[in-house]
C-alpha cells in the first residue's frame, strides 16, 4: 500500500487517482527517500536513547534520595515522577517506528512534540525530513 501525496490517505499500489480526494497520484520517485529514511532511523535511535537515559536517571534519583536518608516513600515518589515522561515517550517511539516501516508521512505536529517532549536532537532531525504529503 502507498499513500496519496495530496491528502495522505492510504491507496492501492496500482492506483492512478486517489479515491479519497480525486487527485492524480504521481509516480515520481523522490531522491530524498533514502535521505529521509536515514534521518528517520537516526531520529529513532535518539528517541530510544532519550527514553533509556530518562529511565536510568529516574531510578538513579530515587535510589540516591533513599540512600541519602530522605525516606523510602519520598524516593519511590521521586522515582515514579521521574519516570512519567516515559508514558508519552514510549508510545511516540512505537508510532514513529511504525510510520517509518510503512512509509507513512509524519506530521509536523508529531515532529514538534518529539522536539519538545521526547528528545531535542530527534525532533530536529525529524523536522529536517522532507514532508512526503505535500
Amino acid at each position: 500500500m502507498k499513500y496519496c501525496t495530496h491528502c495522505g490517505s492510504e491507496i492501492d499500489d496500482e492506483a492512478v487517482i486517489c479515491v479519497h480526494c480525486g487527485c492524480a497520484v504521481s509516480e515520481k520517485k523522490s531522491s530524498n527517500t533514502s535521505n529521509s529514511n536515514s534521518l528517520g532511523k537516526v531520529a529513532l535511535i535518539f528517541m530510544i536513547l532519550g527514553c533509556v537515559f530518562t529511565a536510568i536517571g529516574g531510578v538513579f534519583q530515587g535510589l540516591t534520595s533513599i540512600l541519602a536518608n530522605d525516606g523510602l516513600v519520598f524516593g519511590i515518589i521521586l522515582t515514579i515522577c521521574s519516570l512519567l515522561p516515559l508514558a508519552w515517550g514510549i508510545p511516540m517511539i512505537i508510532s514513529f517506528k511504525r510510520k517509518l516501516k510503512n512509509g507513512e508521512p509524519v506530521s509536523t505536529g508529531f515532529k514538534v512534540c518529539t522536539l519538545l517532549f521526547v528528545n531535542i536532537v530527534a525532533g530536529i532531525l525529524m523536522l529536517c525530513m522532507p514532508n512526503e504529503n505535500n
